[in-house]
């Protein structure tokens, strides 16, 4: 029987659509790679014995060209297998994390907002080792202003389960130094990193006429 002469709801494609990944059988995700079987075999048929034969490991473990004889796979289906094997065991590594010690560090992350005409916050958030566990745009703004509340930064810290959190946003003006409106966000920053008890590690300034710390300058203790 063709997959087409089978209802809608027992076709690969159709129940991916319907009930996702976790929905079909493994003979079934290997069916959607191949598409197609051969003459009175269809591509749940097909990927029915090759898994009879072969654990799923063993397959992933073939080597190209061995994959590429297997009756109704070819060197096509082989290479569409083989890529999704090769995927699989990419996401199976860990990622590694960016580890942010020191203002350069953060700077290189976020040298994207030198060229923004708008004022850009970002909230970078880290685990215990400094480790970056996300980026987020918090506000964006006026060119020369923009809102910035503790509830918005530390909404997210929260919800990641951060350690502390570096705050830096751009001038668009050029100029790098901090203004009044910067040093009192800051304070409140301050003040809500050590209630949550999640401390605001740094906040930078980013400008086309250079960066600055108010770590570096005293502000943050």
């Amino acid at each position: 029987m063709h997959l087409h002469d089978l209802p809608a709801f027992a076709r690969p494609r159709e129940k991916l659509s319907l009930t996702g990944g976790d929905g079909l059988r493994t003979a079934e995700l290997l069916a959607i790679l191949l598409r197609t079987g051969y003459r009175g075999q269809n591509a749940i048929q097909v990927a029915e014995k090759l898994l009879q034969r072969f654990t799923l490991t063993e397959l992933a473990e073939l080597p190209l060209p061995d994959l590429a004889k297997l009756k109704g796979v070819g060197p096509s289906r082989a290479a569409t297998i083989k890529t999704a094997f090769y995927l699989a065991q990419l996401l199976s590594q860990p990622t590694p994390r960016q580890t942010i010690h020191q203002p350069e560090d953060a700077i290189k992350l976020c040298h994207d907002l030198i060229t923004k005409r708008q004022e850009h916050v970002i909230g970078l958030y880290l685990d215990a080792r400094h480790q970056l566990l996300q980026r987020q745009t918090i506000t964006v703004g006026t060119v020369d202003s923009s809102l910035l509340h503790p509830r918005e930064v530390y909404a997210l810290a929260l919800e990641t389960r951060a350690s502390g959190v570096i705050i830096i946003h751009n001038h668009p003006s050029g100029n790098p130094d901090p203004s009044a409106e910067d040093l009192e966000a800051t304070d409140k920053l301050t003040a809500a990193g050590e209630v949550l008890d999640i401390p605001l590690f740094d906040h930078l300034i980013i400008a086309k006429d250079g960066w600055r710390s108010l770590r570096q300058l005293g502000h943050i203790c």
